[in-house]
């Protein structure tokens, strides 16, 4: 039996912990250059971003990059009731400490937006896997959130360094978030041909077994 997403998330986080500051900020800025030179990234006019906290890859200069190329940049906050909602911003400089000390916007709600297709969202994560698998950080506020807005799906990008990539398929639940790419310092993976594909087959066998099941009452 494999190791649980528990276990997972722990042995992950512990690795990315273990990296140098030298390390972590040298890796940083090459995903931060592999997203903005990205064909996707460069299309799109909105960007879903997330302020990084301790050693998460950093963000704060993609973010300044990325407004300073005249895109609408918005970021995470958690409200009250505990949902995740999305907030524009114009700097880094709008973020305040908020939930679990997590830089947020201010929430005011001529701010909030929410994502369409023609979007990107960027994820980060525990882990991730070659075929868009993700370990988050156990709270599922994007799971929950992506969820909630399934027609307007962006395509999503999870980033992590090279060391918190696996080889191996991660375990995942049905609700669990899928990322259409996974950037890291050695490579930009476009997995989505891969999830639709799984798409399509999940919903081949959803089919199938609605007939058999047809048939079995028959």
């Amino acid at each position: 039996m494999g190791e649980g997403k528990s276990t997972l998330r722990k042995n992950y986080l512990k690795i990315r912990n273990e990296m140098s500051l030298d390390e972590r900020e040298k890796a940083s800025i090459t995903i931060k250059d592999k997203l903005i030179e990205n064909e996707r990234v460069l299309a799109a006019d909105r960007v879903f971003l997330f302020a990084s906290v301790k050693t998460e890859v950093s963000t704060d200069v993609l973010i300044e990059r990325l407004l300073e190329a005249g895109k609408t940049v918005a970021i995470p906050k958690v409200l009250e009731n505990g949902k995740m909602e999305f907030y524009r911003i114009s700097s880094v400089r709008d973020l305040k400490p908020g939930f679990k000390d997590i830089p947020e916007p201010a929430g005011k709600e001529e701010d909030l937006i929410v994502p369409t297709r023609k979007d990107i969202m960027v994820l980060p994560g525990a882990s991730f896997d070659k075929s868009g698998n993700r370990i988050g950080y156990g709270g599922g506020y994007y799971d929950k959130y992506l969820s909630r807005h399934k027609k307007s799906k962006p395509y999503r990008i999870g980033i992590c360094f090279e060391k918190q990539l696996s080889e191996k398929r991660l375990p995942t639940d049905l609700h669990d978030t899928r990322v259409d790419a996974v950037v890291t310092e050695a490579a930009f993976l476009d997995v989505r041909a891969k999830n639709i594909f799984m798409t399509v087959v999940s919903n081949i066998v959803d089919v199938t077994l609605d007939l058999l099941f047809e048939l079995l009452r028959d």
